[in-house]
């Protein structure tokens, strides 16, 4: 009696898990993940008008931390050039904590950003020798580098530094 419970309860089983596995199979694998959002060109500039006016550097990288949450997994095809240009132009900010954020919403541009390699290599070599100086405005040259990889599709090189010996005096 005993081995016929676990015959039932083994078929049992066997039939819940075979009808799963056909039910998982029946779903196609694009219902399986997120749809894409529709992101509006209102709204892109709305934030970026924001990031521009804001004069305090702390609440200018929060509300620049706001871009690449708003563009990440979202439909990017009716953001129009003007947009991306207008997002590019932050880049010009003297606040490298908000950089980091606009160079990272740039890399989710892709392609459509290429025209920012020129600036955001210039960002990198700064970002670099800052860090190996230990100066401060290296805090954007992770985000940088990862600008450039997905625009580019191929990662900046190391930049050459000139970096500043002084010799005691008497020495």
């Amino acid at each position: 009696m005993r081995r016929l419970r676990d015959d039932a309860t083994a078929s049992t089983f066997t039939t819940i898990t075979s009808m799963a596995i056909v039910l998982i199979a029946a779903v196609p694998a694009a219902t399986l993940t997120e749809p894409e959002r529709r992101l509006s060109r209102e709204q892109l500039s709305a934030l970026i008008a924001t990031v521009r006016a804001e004069t305090d550097a702390d609440k200018q990288e929060l509300i620049a931390r706001q871009l690449p949450q708003l563009v990440d997994g979202a439909e990017l095809d009716n953001i129009d050039a003007k947009t991306v240009e207008d997002l590019a132009a932050l880049l010009n900010t003297l606040n490298d904590e908000a950089r980091r954020w606009v160079a990272i919403t740039l890399g989710l541009f892709e392609r459509r950003a290429y025209f920012t390699l020129p600036k955001l290599r210039a960002l990198y070599q700064d970002a670099y020798c800052a860090r190996l100086r230990g100066e401060s405005g290296s805090e954007s040259l992770d985000a940088v580098r990862f600008a450039i990889q997905s625009i580019d599709g191929i990662a900046p090189v190391a930049a050459v530094c000139l970096l500043k010996i002084q010799i005691p005096e008497g020495a």
